[in-house]
């Protein structure tokens, strides 16, 4: 597991000491591996990439976690690890509470008490796409990059990981919920 592109400075990913893994290359392999499970989403991808706004959606907190196999040794020369798995996740950060009005001649309250403002705001990550190369699906590798992920938001002090899906992919994220997959770690 790495990331071909690092979270960017001040995120919670990035505190927690994420290293990237394998720069422009590690980079392009994702993308392409992204682009071809969701083709008719390939634009929104590469601009995602890039950090772009997006249909009102700012991808500048995006970071790419990916997935490699070992890599192999052929007479007498180690092949480079290969890219099996790739997501795109990005970081948000809830908006500070707002208060409430104040009572004539009482103070403001916030949401959930006076001392809501004092409460830390956590980071919750969206998992927005993750595929694997079509000659490694139905081995685990998705499930085990999503582990991964889940394994870096909490270790960044991650509110919440959340995934979107759509309806042919939600049977598949059911079944990572119940340890379906390889690994077997719900």
């Amino acid at each position: 597991f790495s990331l071909a592109a690092a979270p960017p400075r001040g995120t919670a990913c990035a505190a927690a000491g994420a290293a990237p893994g394998g720069g422009a290359a590690a980079l392009d392999a994702a993308q392409n591996t992204l682009c071809d499970a969701f083709s008719k989403s390939a634009g929104e991808i590469k601009a995602a990439l890039r950090g772009d706004l997006v249909k009102g959606f700012d991808y500048s907190r995006a970071f790419v976690p990916v997935l490699h196999a070992r890599g192999k040794t052929e007479g007498g020369s180690a092949t480079a690890p290969a890219l099996v798995a790739a997501a795109l996740v990005v970081e948000h950060m809830p908006p500070p509470p707002t208060p409430t009005p104040a009572a004539p001649g009482g103070l403001p309250q916030f949401e959930g008490g006076p001392n809501a403002d004092a409460a830390p705001r956590e980071p919750v990550y969206e998992v927005i796409w993750l595929a694997t190369v079509p000659g490694k699906r139905g081995r685990g590798c998705g499930a085990a990059l999503f582990y991964a992920i889940l394994d870096l938001c909490a270790s960044a002090g991650g509110g919440a990981v959340v995934v979107t899906s759509t309806l042919q992919a939600t049977c598949w994220w059911l079944g990572v919920g119940r340890g379906e997959e390889a690994g077997k770690r719900p």
